[in-house]
């Protein structure tokens, strides 16, 4: 696995915005989001709900933007196998508002490559949702899951409303 495999924060619509920028745009709980310079290329700050920690955030450079399924988890699920475009598409795809979500840096940091086997958001108000939003990207995409994977998920998600 390498990382360069999976060229991510691109604009792909042309209008300056990287995908960070427009997943920091789109889940802002407010609507006002503040940007640095005139370009509106860069979000500076805004207001955003961390689903894994439950606070909020008004700094932007405070975030991550975090793939629910990590790429390192996804390339090792069958993302290997990939072309580069679907691998780019995969590092930036806006169309499933949960594939990306912007998170506190230090707690994606923590997160790292890992899966829902070794490790869950602190919050767990979260817990049922993240494990939902993992199965449907691991479905989406048909990625695999490891033994120790599909073992958590069925038992968190037994435990769901």
């Amino acid at each position: 696995y390498k990382r360069t495999l999976y060229k991510h924060w691109i604009d792909e619509d042309g209008d300056c915005q990287n995908t960070r920028a427009e997943v920091l745009i789109r889940d802002d709980d407010d609507g006002v989001v503040e940007f640095k310079g005139q370009d509106q290329c860069e979000v500076l700050g805004g207001t955003w709900f961390d689903p894994y920690t439950g606070q909020t955030f008004r700094v932007a450079k405070d975030l991550d933007v975090d793939h629910v399924v990590p790429l390192k988890n996804a390339h090792e699920s069958g993302a290997w196998a990939w072309s580069e475009e679907k691998r780019k598409e995969y590092a930036n795809y806006l169309k499933y508002n949960k594939h990306l979500l912007a998170v506190i840096a230090s707690e994606n940091r923590k997160k790292g490559d890992k899966g829902p086997d070794r490790y869950m958001p602190p919050r767990k108000a979260f817990h049922c949702e993240y494990v939902q939003i993992w199965v449907k990207i691991k479905e989406d995409w048909e990625l695999e899951m490891t033994e120790a994977e599909g073992e958590t998920v069925q038992k968190l998600l037994a435990q769901c409303p």
